[in-house]
């Protein structure tokens, strides 16, 4: 009887593992990110809010970060904003985004848009940035580009004011 019991289990479970795995992609699971890019256009902008470090924002690692220029006003100055835009491997409908932000305050909007147009459509969701920030979109949208637009900076621990975005996650 123990080695029956034993053998049911396991003979079970590959069943359940595999129906799980099998419906998980078909029915839900969070969409995947594919790449990244920081966005910064005119007026102001010159494309160089660190392109380098745009990966690791999206590396699964949150010791690693992607940055902004340290600016002297959490509001720039002499541009409206910065971006981060996130590009899904297939068109998805999203609902909520995560940040892992270095940093509190500041305001981020967050658009189903293209990152060539960052500005452009409706803001799904908005507010202020903290350590753990759940941002929940007015409506789950379909697309397949997930541009953060920061309105406003962020201050980090130390006192700079600057977007540090340690990880982004959609669902």
């Amino acid at each position: 009887p123990a080695g029956e019991d034993e053998e049911s289990p396991d003979a079970e479970a590959p069943a359940d593992e595999g129906e799980g795995d099998a419906g998980a992609p078909a029915a839900s699971g969070p969409p995947v990110i594919a790449s990244a890019q920081m966005i910064d256009p005119p007026p102001g902008g010159d494309n160089n809010e660190h392109p380098e470090a745009v990966d690791r924002a999206i590396d699964g690692d949150p010791t690693t970060y992607w940055f902004t220029r340290t600016y002297v006003s959490p509001t720039f100055g002499m541009k409206p904003g910065v971006g981060y835009a996130v590009t899904l491997q297939e068109e998805a409908t999203v609902s909520q985004v995560r940040l892992q932000v270095n940093g509190t305050g500041g305001m981020v909007e967050v658009r189903i848009t293209d990152p060539s147009t960052p500005t452009e459509g409706p803001v799904l969701a908005s507010g202020a940035l903290g350590p753990d920030t759940v941002l929940t979109l007015s409506q789950p949208t379909a697309g397949r580009h997930v541009v953060l637009w920061f309105t406003a900076l962020p201050q980090t621990p130390d006192g700079r004011n600057r977007v540090e975005l340690l990880e982004v996650q959609v669902s």
